[in-house]
Parts: C-alpha cells; sequence; structure tokens
C-alpha cells in the first residue's frame, strides 16, 4: 500500500478536477501522458504533469474493469474517511515553525506513525480543502 515514485500501469493516482481530487486508475502511460479509469467508470487521457503528487498503491495490471472499480470505490471511501479526521488547523500549528513547506507524505508522517499511500492522499485531501 506503499506510495509509487514513478506513475505505472495498476496504480491509482488522483488529478484535479474543478478544484477536487479525482482518483483514478493508471491503465498504461505513454511518454508524458496515462490513460486513465476514474472513480466514476469514465476514461480519460492526461498529462501527467497533471497528477498529484501522491500516486499509490499499485495493483496487477490485469486486473478485470469490474475489479478496478471496486478498488477505486473501496480506496475512494477509505481516502474521504481518513480526510474527514484530519484536523488541518491542528496539524498546521504542528508544523509552525518546522518547514516552510512540505509533502503531504511529511504532514502524514505528523500523523500516522505508518502511513501509505492513503493516508497521504487524505492529508493532501484535507490540505486542499482548507488552502483558503
Amino acid at each position: 500500500m506503499s506510495l509509487i515514485n514513478y506513475p505505472r500501469a495498476g496504480a491509482l493516482c488522483e488529478f484535479l478536477q474543478g478544484n477536487r481530487p479525482v482518483l483514478a486508475w493508471i491503465v498504461e502511460v505513454q511518454q508524458s501522458r496515462a490513460r486513465l479509469i476514474t472513480v466514476n467508470a469514465r476514461e480519460s487521457k492526461l498529462a501527467l504533469s497533471r497528477l498529484l503528487p501522491w500516486t499509490g498503491p499499485g495493483f496487477p495490471e490485469s486486473s478485470s474493469r469490474q475489479q478496478i472499480l471496486q478498488i477505486l470505490s473501496e480506496h475512494q471511501t477509505l481516502r474521504e474517511k481518513l480526510a474527514s479526521e484530519v484536523d488541518v488547523m491542528e496539524l498546521w500549528d504542528l508544523a509552525q515553525g518546522e518547514v516552510d513547506k512540505a509533502e503531504a507524505q511529511w504532514f502524514a508522517s505528523l500523523l500516522w506513525e505508518h502511513s501509505d499511500a492513503d493516508h497521504v492522499a487524505a492529508v493532501g485531501h484535507a490540505l486542499l480543502g482548507a488552502k483558503t
């Protein structure tokens, strides 16, 4: 359930659409673009530069469409639950004076002893939701 350093087929990823993170499954990567299946069962192509900086976990590339949609649904539910538990103001208070900027993975490590891709994404969602 760990983060993946470079987007690859079979990995979960997220991108912003309408200022909200959208969860997707990477079907294939060609040069600087990825073909995705979103949690809403839509297929799209997207530049890799548009992906949010937390990719993972990875699953077998040979998963069926039904399995893909089930995995996306489970991880979407988990990420929403974890994000609802994040107190962004408390998290920001913990970080004040430590760093000027940090990755979502660093913030997740402040909250959970063992943070995986879903924890990092949840912190990212909470921080994006409170960016104003």
